[in-house]
């Protein structure tokens, strides 16, 4: 039988985590891209740039973790029913 081994279990566990961090990896890399971006089209240094955009990408990282060990997941707003207004009075 195939697939019923301990590696292919660990794949199976591993798989849908790696690929929310590869999403995530690839959107933080675009904030990166795109604030080094920002930065040399205001005229400063590549150094200065990537260094600038590094230090933000971390602190976005740093908070991510940061409210994810905190809260979990991002809270929905739930309707809150009027309960009074179906009462006949």
């Amino acid at each position: 039988m195939r697939g019923s081994g301990v590696f292919s279990s660990i794949a199976n566990f591993l798989v849908p985590i790696l690929k929310k961090l590869g999403g995530y990896a690839l959107s933080r890399t675009a904030d990166f891209a795109k604030d080094a971006s920002t930065s040399l089209s205001q005229g400063r240094n590549l150094k200065e740039s990537f260094r600038n955009a590094g230090n933000k990408t971390i602190t976005r990282v740093g908070s991510d973790v940061l409210h994810k060990v905190q809260g979990g997941r991002v809270a929905k707003k739930k309707k809150i029913r009027n309960i009074f207004a179906k009462l006949p009075l």
